[in-house]
């Protein structure tokens, strides 16, 4: 199973009212098979008086035509629309999509980016980013693991006391 990111579309006739009772209904209705906190209904003002409407929703499913096939009739007969558009994405795909557009002025780097930096292999980069002291906080959190900021990994970097070879052992004052 696969997770993914589900948006509907319609059109509601200007004299229909949509509340919050229709969202709950709705929420109900996809209980099965959307995640209960990841459902959402937005609503605006389309053409010739029309509202625009959508469902944003998060389901698990093996691919689009199953998404689809699950939520597209359970959100037309709940609210009696008629759906209009859908753009579905993987999980993963919809998180590049928000990583991009929190972060347009944020490079953002992940173990194997910051390895290249370092000079290290990436299971070294991986171990420095969570022990190293002062080393950058995550910037964002992905399904693919964390990701840093590029600027602050290679400030850190620049100025971080590298001394080659393995860290000696503490001596032992028993002998």
């Amino acid at each position: 199973m696969v997770e993914w990111y589900c948006r509907l579309d319609w059109q509601v006739a200007p004299d229909a009212r949509l509340d919050r009772a229709d969202g709950r209904r709705l929420e109900e209705a996809l209980a099965g098979v959307a995640k209960a906190d990841g459902i959402s209904c937005h609503y605006g003002q389309g053409d010739e008086g029309y509202a625009l409407a959508s469902t944003q929703l998060m389901v698990e499913g093996t691919d689009v035509a199953g998404v689809l096939g699950a939520t597209v009739p359970v959100v037309e007969k709940t609210l009696g629309v008629t759906v209009t558009g859908v753009e579905v994405l993987t999980a993963d795909e919809y998180e590049l999509r928000h990583i991009d557009r929190w972060h347009e002025d944020r490079e953002l780097v992940g173990y194997a980016q910051i390895a290249r930096i370092l000079g290290v292999s990436r299971q070294r980069a991986r171990q420095v980013a969570q022990t190293a002291e002062g080393f950058p906080q995550v910037a964002v959190m992905v399904v693919s693991g964390p990701q840093y900021d590029r600027a602050e990994v290679e400030t850190w970097a620049a100025t971080r006391e590298r001394r080659p070879g393995r860290p000696r052992k503490a001596q032992s004052s028993g002998m």
